[in-house]
């Protein structure tokens, strides 16, 4: 059974309150999952909002606990290569349940493969000025593999990443690319949208205020093509981490996740 608050969870934002350990600042920032041992794999640009936080404010994994919401704390981050983010946390001494944890295959997907993921995309949902956190799920096939890719605006080094017949909304950032298969497997990890465009038409538009004067502009008409992209598992296995202390393939070897 696919049930997505035992798969993922939400990375947010927030500050001590009186009512509670944590009220939640802002919205929820992105998704994680565990890897076991207390660490999280998330996108780098999730972890780099994170450390761009508020001094007054605490970087916060959201875990179901009897059909309600506990706060971890992270105790530590780093941003990997490929925009890939390890985040580390620790429930040990506290009565939350360590969060689960899901198997990986390095395999390559091929074209059309049918894929599925699951996140907090827009994860803060209110009603009558209460909030919630809502997971949302999404599924298409594998569209394309691209051997090299690199976001706008990215410094690193170019990854391979699938891209996907669906776009990734803000908040989905994070959320690993499952098989369409029970149980799921991890084939990569959802970073975000590629942008494609092409030029469809390119006409020239005459205005005439009076017989005297006219005057003339050109429209050009584009096309856009937004896919959502997920960095492929096994370019991320092979990323060396300081905080796993190894790198991810010999992490996930190590929690028994690798198949």
């Amino acid at each position: 059974m696919f049930i997505a608050n035992q798969m993922v969870c939400p990375v947010l934002v927030g500050k001590p309150d009186a009512a509670g350990p944590y009220k939640v600042n802002g919205n929820v920032l992105g998704t994680c999952f565990s890897v076991g041992g207390g660490f999280c794999l998330t996108a780098g640009h999730v972890v780099s909002e994170l450390e761009a936080r508020p001094n007054d404010t605490t970087a916060l994994i959201a875990v179901p606990q009897d059909e309600a919401w506990s706060a971890v704390p992270v105790s530590g981050s780093e941003i990997l290569d490929a925009d890939i983010g390890v985040l580390k946390y620790s429930v040990a001494g506290s009565s939350l349940n360590d969060m689960p944890v899901l198997a990986w295959n390095l395999e390559n997907l091929p074209v059309l493969a049918p894929v599925r993921t699951v996140g907090y995309p827009y994860g803060l949902y209110m009603v009558d000025d209460e909030r919630s956190i809502v997971a949302r799920a999404f599924s298409g096939e594998v569209a394309c593999t691209l051997p090299r890719f690199r976001p706008p605006g990215f410094r690193g080094p170019a990854f391979s990443v699938h891209e996907l017949s669906f776009a990734a909304p803000c908040g989905l950032s994070g959320a690993p690319l499952l098989t369409a298969c029970d149980p799921p497997t991890v084939k990569g990890i959802v970073i975000g949208n590629s942008s494609s465009e092409m030029r469809v038409a390119f006409e020239t538009e005459t205005d005439a205020d009076d017989a005297d004067e006219q005057s003339s502009h050109t429209v050009e008409r584009v096309e856009r093509l937004s896919l959502g992209i997920a960095v492929r598992a096994v370019h991320i296995a092979s990323l060396d981490s300081s905080l796993l202390g190894r790198t991810v393939a010999e992490h996930l070897r190590g929690s028994n996740l690798l198949a």
